[in-house]
């Protein structure tokens, strides 16, 4: 009987924490925080407006990540784009796509 009730609050606490999404720490509408959404990508960053800006990383559920400046939710600046493979490209960025100097 014991083991039953120990299997099922494991479950619901794994399932508590995969339906955690939204701003899940600090303050996502102006400041510092984190925001899950529900396809599980997360950013952690600096918000102005609701929006990413500043400096922040975006972490794909797939693995693939973005570090660096972020302007009105794009990758803007200078920044690290890792894929899931390992390889990166580390360079600038203009609304989310890779322009001007960078290194593959």
């Amino acid at each position: 009987m014991k083991w039953i009730v120990f299997l099922l609050s494991g479950i619901l606490f794994t399932t508590a924490i995969q339906a955690q999404t939204g701003c899940i720490s600090g303050n996502c509408d102006k400041g510092s925080g984190t925001y899950k959404w529900e396809n599980g990508d997360t950013y952690t960053g600096k918000f102005k407006n609701s929006q990413k800006n500043g400096k922040g990383i975006f972490t794909f559920a797939s693995g693939e990540k973005y570090t660096g400046t972020f302007k009105n939710d794009q990758y803007s600046g200078k920044g690290v784009y890792t894929f899931g493979d390992g390889s990166s490209y580390k360079g600038e960025f203009v609304n989310s796509n890779f322009e001007g100097k960078g290194v593959y």
